[in-house]
C-alpha cells in the first residue's frame, strides 16, 4: 500500500531541480489520465470533484463526514482544514476557497520552488467515531488501522504559499499560489475542476486495508 500523501509530496519537497525550466511545448499535458472520464458528470472549474471508487466491491456506503487535512513533514501533525457531513452520491464537490488554509505548524520550505512555504494534504472519509460530528486529528490519525476512515482522495490537495514556474519534467505546469488539486504521481498536473477518484470501502471491515494509506 501506498503513503498516498507523502510518497508524492516528499519529492516535491527535496528531489526536483531548485532553479526551474522553461516549460516544454513538446511535452502534453496529460493530467486527463488522472480524472474520471463520465460523460454524465460535470466538475465546476476550479473545484475538488470526488467519485466514489470502491476497493472491495461495495457500492452502497453509509453516511459519515467528509474531511480534508494538511500534514506537516513527519506526517505526525495533522490539521483539519474542511469538515462537513457526507452522503454518497454520483459526484462529491468541494469548494476550494471554502479550505481553510495550513498554519505555519505545517507549513515546510519547498526545495522545487525557491524555498516558498507549501503543505500538502488528501480528503479522506470518516465515520467520526466519538459520534461529535466533528472530525478531529486523532480520529484521522487512528482511522487508517481502525477502519473509521472508509474513503482517500487519489490525488493530493496542495497549499503553496508562492507560485512556481514550470520545472521539467516533473512539474511541466509549475504550481499556483494557493489551494489547488494536483497528481498524486509525476509529472504532476493539477487537476481543479476535473473529477478525480475517492477510493472507498465498508467502513469497519478488513475490505478497508485496500485503501491508500495516506500516514
Amino acid at each position: 500500500m501506498r503513503n498516498h500523501a507523502l510518497i508524492g509530496l516528499a519529492c516535491l519537497a527535496a528531489c526536483s531541480d531548485p532553479t526551474g525550466t522553461p516549460p516544454d511545448a513538446s511535452i502534453a499535458t496529460d493530467a486527463s489520465i488522472d480524472a474520471v472520464p463520465d460523460a454524465n458528470l460535470t466538475c465546476p472549474a476550479g473545484q475538488l470533484c470526488l467519485q466514489m471508487m470502491p476497493v472491495d466491491g461495495v457500492t452502497t456506503l453509509p453516511a459519515g463526514r467528509l474531511a480534508i487535512a494538511w500534514l506537516d513533514e513527519a506526517g505526525t501533525t495533522i490539521e483539519v482544514a474542511y469538515d462537513r457531513p457526507w452522503t454518497p452520491a454520483s459526484l462529491t464537490i468541494v469548494d476550494l476557497s471554502q479550505i481553510a488554509l495550513p498554519t505555519a505548524a505545517v507549513q515546510r520550505a519547498a526545495a522545487f520552488c525557491n524555498n516558498a512555504m507549501f503543505t500538502p494534504g488528501f480528503a479522506l472519509l470518516s465515520t467520526d467515531p466519538d459520534g461529535d460530528s466533528a472530525i478531529s486529528a486523532a480520529e484521522i490519525q487512528n482511522g487508517y488501522a481502525n477502519h473509521t476512515m472508509y474513503g482517500v482522495h487519489r490525488e493530493m490537495v496542495v497549499w503553496m504559499g508562492m507560485g512556481c514556474p514550470a520545472n521539467l519534467p516533473d512539474f511541466p505546469e509549475g504550481f499556483m499560489a494557493g489551494v489547488h488539486i494536483y497528481t498524486e504521481a509525476t509529472p504532476v498536473h493539477r487537476l481543479d475542476g476535473m473529477i478525480t477518484q475517492m477510493e472507498t470501502c465498508q467502513p469497519l471491515t478488513a475490505g478497508c486495508d485496500n485503501l491508500m494509506n495516506p500516514l
